[in-house]
C-alpha cells in the first residue's frame, strides 16, 4: 500500500511538473508584430523603523515601531506580440507570443533592451508569472541572407550552454558593426559593451563582430 501510494504521489509531481514547465520562462527569436502602450502610476509604501534596534520576542517575530509614506511611481507599460521564429530555450507551442515590459521613467535606459525593443528582430526571453508573459531579456539580433540569426558574443546570456554551443567566425557579408563611441554612452546613460578580442575587431567609433553565436 505505501510503495502503491508512493507511485502515485510520484506520477502525480511528475505529471504536474510536466504540464507547468514550458509555462515557467522561454527564450526565441522572434519578429515584432505590435506594440502598445499605457502610461501607469503606480502606489507604493516605505517603511521607516523609528528604532535602532528590534527585540526578537519567544516565537522569534521581530515588531519594530514603524512609520510610512505613500509614494508613486509614473512608468510605461507595454504589451508586445511577437512572431516566433526560433524557439532556444523551453517549451512554447504556438506562433505568436504577447508579454508585457514594464519600464518606469527614473529608471536609465539599458544599451541592449532599448536597441532590441526598437528593432524588428531581436531575442526575447519572457517569464510566466500570475497567468501573464513578462518580459526578462531583450537582445537584438541580425539576420543574414542565408536566413541565419547572428548574436554578438557575451560570456553572460542565460540560455546558452557555453561548454556546448560555441562561437563561429562570420563571413564577411555577415559581420556586424556596433557603435563603440565613449560619447555616445555616457550620454545616454548606456553601459558600454565589453567588446574582447577575437570576437570584436575594434575601430575608432564602432567595432566589427568578426565572431558570434549562428542561430
Amino acid at each position: 500500500m505505501k510503495s502503491f501510494v508512493f507511485i502515485f504521489i510520484f506520477q502525480y509531481t511528475y505529471l504536474y511538473s510536466q504540464k507547468y514547465e514550458k509555462y515557467d520562462q522561454i527564450f526565441f527569436i522572434g519578429e515584432r508584430i505590435k506594440t502598445r502602450h499605457l502610461e501607469i502610476k503606480r502606489s507604493y509604501k516605505l517603511y521607516q523603523s523609528s528604532r535602532k534596534d528590534c527585540e526578537i520576542d519567544k516565537d522569534d517575530n521581530c515588531y519594530p515601531d514603524v512609520t510610512k509614506s505613500n509614494n508613486f511611481r509614473i512608468g510605461t507599460e507595454s504589451y508586445t506580440t511577437y512572431k516566433i521564429i526560433k524557439l532556444l530555450k523551453g517549451k512554447y507551442d504556438k506562433d505568436t507570443v504577447e508579454y508585457i515590459s514594464i519600464k518606469y521613467h527614473e529608471e536609465l535606459p539599458i544599451f541592449e533592451s532599448q536597441q532590441a525593443n526598437k528593432s524588428k528582430y531581436a531575442l526575447i526571453g519572457i517569464y510566466w508569472l500570475g497567468g501573464k508573459w513578462f518580459q526578462s531579456f531583450a537582445e537584438k539580433v541580425y539576420p543574414t541572407e542565408n536566413h541565419r540569426w547572428i548574436l554578438p558574443y557575451k560570456d553572460t546570456y542565460p540560455f546558452i550552454n557555453y561548454e556546448k554551443l560555441f562561437p563561429e567566425k562570420l563571413r564577411r557579408s555577415e559581420r556586424v558593426k556596433i557603435i563603440t563611441d565613449d560619447t555616445f554612452y555616457n550620454i545616454k546613460h548606456y553601459s558600454k559593451p565589453n567588446l574582447v578580442t577575437p570576437y570584436y575587431r575594434k575601430k575608432e567609433k564602432y567595432a566589427i563582430v568578426t565572431k558570434a553565436f549562428v542561430f
